[in-house]
């Protein structure tokens, strides 16, 4: 992108729009004819300036030579400053405070919205360098094209490196994490105590019987229980140096963001694996749950464990409907590669999406925090509930810990708790492949 030769672009529309619009009014074009040419020209220009705009905004994310955001150097001639030539024969830049005249386009709109609303408003501008206002065009040396690997020596030293990068902000690269969120498949409910109780029928003394005309019914003495769920505070913090988000402004949304999405990767990780061997403890995970169904493959086929996995949800004594299954990627992969003897594939794939994403009609999902050759079988409407005391907060504290070092802290945290509701609707299926 040749920004001199775009800003030159933009000249020649205004001036060929002003030739249009006299010709309008003279009479010596047809409106027909002048609606033809302008607003090619007016999207033309437009799309330059979009473009324009989105570099400016990548050098000032950048921190790459602030002068470089500045509204003049951006949109037009660049202020005069004065440099003078070092003993390497280079234009050796020169610095001048800042002035209203660098200020950036959206500063001055800022200015003017504030002024509109009657608003105070403050506007700080960087001082300039006229190395700043380079651009795209290398400093030239005797008997050498201009061109845009052309920096180098003082005070480029010590190497040529051409123009300095600008650091994109759309191409940061978040940490690669589980994207499958376990939490999400359950039933949610939201709570507004610290901890919830409700009650679950059991059993019964007696059951109903036929009742002799004028007899007398008994009672079936009911059998309550009742089941309290906690909540559990997950929690993390994040840092960035002052300098660091006013360098890269982009940090001020990248890192919450990130910490966002370490936070439910680990709450993945505390749903399925909480208080068993090797998982974090203070949270009771679905693998931890005392009383569930479970099931070995033996010898079975995984299918076929499966398949019986989901009858002993509808014969137990929950008399549930499987309608979820939970297992790693790996395992997933190794049930679809079941064939035939006539080496055909066992599970079709659903006809809408061209994906095996069910077994016998119930939804499989992947979660690389089950362990392999695991897998959890639910019915999700009577299994669990997943409580919410508080849902993920991000915070930002510029006064805390970091006050006297200058950062600025990130707090992401939440409160929740498995509630269990029938454990005889959850079905822990081992031994199946592993590969």
């Amino acid at each position: 992108m040749n920004v001199t030769r775009l800003r030159m672009r933009v000249a020649e529309i205004r001036e060929e729009l002003e030739r249009k619009s006299a010709a309008l009014d003279s009479g010596k074009i047809s409106p027909a004819e002048y609606k033809a040419v302008v607003p090619k020209l007016v999207e033309e220009g437009q799309d330059i300036k979009s473009m324009l705009d989105l570099r400016t905004k990548a050098l000032h994310y950048a921190g790459a030579a602030d002068m470089s955001t500045l509204g003049a150097a951006a949109y037009g001639t660049p202020p005069t400053v004065k440099s003078s030539v070092n003993d390497t024969g280079h234009s050796e830049p020169k610095w001048s405070p800042g002035s209203p005249l660098s200020a950036t386009q959206d500063q001055l709109h800022g200015m003017w919205e504030a002024i509109q609303r009657k608003q105070a408003y403050r506007m700080e501008i960087p001082a300039v360098s006229s190395a700043g206002f380079q651009d795209e065009i290398g400093l030239k040396t005797a008997g050498s094209p201009v061109s845009d690997s052309g920096l180098g020596g003082p005070p480029y030293s010590p190497t040529p490196t051409g123009l300095p990068a600008v650091i994109q902000p759309g191409l940061t690269m978040p940490i690669r994490l589980e994207p499958d969120r376990l939490w999400a498949h359950l039933p949610g409910i939201s709570v507004d105590a610290p901890a919830i109780e409700y009650l679950a029928h059991t059993g019964d003394t007696n059951n109903p019987a036929v009742v002799a005309e004028l007899g007398t019914a008994s009672d079936v003495g009911m059998q309550l229980s009742t089941t309290v769920v906690t909540s559990t505070k997950i929690g993390a913090l994040a840092s960035a140096s002052v300098e660091a988000l006013q360098d890269f402004k982009y940090f001020a949304s990248f890192i919450p963001s990130e910490l966002s999405r370490l936070m439910i990767n680990e709450e993945t990780n505390y749903v399925a694996n909480g208080g068993t061997e090797g998982g974090p403890t203070g949270f009771t995970g679905i693998l931890a749950i005392s009383g569930t169904l479970t099931r070995s493959v033996g010898s079975d086929t995984p299918i076929d464990a499966l398949q019986k996995s989901f009858n002993d949800l509808r014969v137990g004594s929950a008399y549930a409907t499987a309608d979820l299954v939970a297992m790693h990627p790996t395992t997933w992969n190794a049930i679809q590669r079941q064939k035939s003897s006539f080496n055909t594939y066992l599970l079709d794939p659903n006809p809408a999406t061209g994906i095996v994403d069910s077994i016998f009609g119930v939804t499989v999902v992947v979660n690389t925090w089950i362990p392999v050759g695991t897998a959890i079988v639910l019915d999700t409407n009577q299994s669990l509930l997943a409580w919410t005391r508080s849902s993920l907060i991000v915070e930002a504290n510029p006064y805390g810990d970091g006050w006297d070092s200058f950062y600025w802290q990130f707090r992401a945290w939440e409160r929740i708790g498995l509630g269990i509701r029938w454990v005889d609707a959850i079905n822990i299926v081992t031994g199946l492949p592993t590969s």
